[in-house]
């Protein structure tokens, strides 16, 4: 398995945001933690057992590592790195 296969199935969106300190109701969407969109009309997601996410307000979609990515303003090889770390890999 190779690092990133591990690290997807480690994290999931909801534990890339808890990372960032961001609650995700159980059902339904939420506002973006992306682009802040969505305040009156959640517009945020989490689909596919929590690995992967859209907002259709800033059309943002991806899986764990992109979310990581989006959330702390990182290249994806710093995401990747962080993450195996996290997940003492």
């Amino acid at each position: 398995m190779t690092d990133i296969q591990d690290i997807k199935r480690r994290f999931s969106c909801k534990d890339v945001l808890k990372l960032k300190g961001i609650d995700t109701p159980a059902k339904g969407n939420a506002p973006c933690p992306i682009c802040g969109h969505g305040t009156s009309t959640p517009c945020f997601g989490i689909y596919g057992n929590g690995q992967r996410y859209k907002c259709f307000s800033c059309n943002s979609a991806g899986d764990p590592i992109s979310l990581y990515q989006a959330l702390f303003q990182c290249n994806f090889k710093q995401a990747v790195s962080d993450l195996k770390g996290r997940a003492g890999l």
